[in-house]
């Protein structure tokens, strides 16, 4: 429900379809969709990290994560109410770098790779 928390899909052959919404203390979030350059045009293996409150998180693009079914591709960060996000940093498989200061929280953006963003050498998400 694009709420920034994930919610949960279900099926067994031949039942019915269960849907487990999660609903839980409030917490601020970003959602990250990716969209990479040709052929890699869902960024897959892109190293994706928030800096919120002092802590970092860090998480990858990933596909084919599961047998006839599929998870939101988008990714998502979590953080506690009160507290601000300061920098979100994509470093793309292709090696190219995206960073963004003071990104906007209870949305999701879409970010695009491009040719001749800064090199990822040494950005530590490694």
């Amino acid at each position: 429900d694009n709420d920034g928390d994930a919610d949960l899909a279900v099926s067994e052959n031949g039942g019915p379809l269960a849907f487990l919404r999660a609903e839980g203390a409030p917490r601020r979030w970003l959602g990250v969709s990716l969209a990479g350059a040709a052929p890699n045009t869902q960024g897959v293996g892109a190293a994706a990290a928030l800096t919120a409150g002092g802590r970092r998180q860090v998480t990858w693009a990933a596909a084919g994560d599961s047998y006839q079914s599929s998870s939101d591709p988008r990714l998502l960060f979590r953080w506690a109410e009160g507290e601000a996000a300061e920098e979100l940093t994509v470093v793309w498989p292709g090696g190219s770098t995206r960073r963004l200061v003071d990104p906007p929280a209870g949305v999701y953006l879409r970010l695009f790779e491009t040719v001749g963003e800064s090199a990822a050498r040494g950005s530590g998400l490694e």
